[in-house]
């Protein structure tokens, strides 16, 4: 189902071979890349990229390969319908998230909303790097970016429009570096005495 890894020796020569075709024809290289973001981000659509990922295979071939029989069940092929009928809209397009982090970092850092800015600046950070890492347009891809500027305006909404930090972004913000395995105090907690 799978090809069989390349031997070190032929990776290294196929990584050779792909800088030079990079530094001979740059250009297209970045045109190229720019046409793949375009894709990621779902600014242009087309039959490899789709958010309503619902299947068990690519193809039956696949199923058949796999040996894998499952199907929906009511509940599920009625949750899979209401997918498709919203995948369409804007809700599921990438540059959407990525033009509300860009708009909504600035905000977040006259508010001085560490953590919101942290999590915009990382989902800019990882569109950035699509651009020179991204393979196929799926959107599995944007996940995280989505992700984090979802969680982002929930923590500057939960700040409200003072600017301070309350309790409900107090908890969102503790939730959110629990989740991430990093310790951080209550928003307003006095910081923690240096040790002598």
């Amino acid at each position: 189902m799978f090809d069989d890894a390349l031997a070190p020796p032929a990776r290294q020569a196929l990584r050779r071979a792909r800088l030079d075709l990079v530094h001979a024809h740059f250009g297209a290289y970045v045109r190229h890349r720019w046409h793949q973001l375009r894709r990621v981000l779902g600014l242009a659509v087309d039959a490899a990229w789709r958010p309503d990922v619902t299947t068990f295979a690519e193809s039956p071939q696949q199923r058949f390969a796999i040996h894998y029989a499952a199907r929906h069940s009511g509940v599920q092929a009625a949750l899979v319908a209401a997918m498709h009928a919203i995948a369409p809209s804007p809700l599921f397009r990438p540059v959407v998230y990525a033009l509300l982090a860009l708009g909504l970092l600035p905000l977040a850092a006259y508010r001085r909303a560490r953590d919101a800015a942290a999590l915009l600046a990382g989902a800019l950070a990882y569109t950035a790097a699509l651009f020179a890492f991204a393979t196929v347009p799926t959107y599995q891809l944007s996940t995280y970016p989505i992700a984090a500027t979802v969680l982002a305006i929930a923590l500057l909404i939960a700040r409200g429009a003072t600017g301070r930090a309350g309790p409900a972004a107090s908890r969102l913000a503790a939730a959110v570096t629990t989740a991430s395995g990093t310790a951080a105090p209550p928003a307003g907690s006095p910081a923690p005495a240096s040790a002598a």
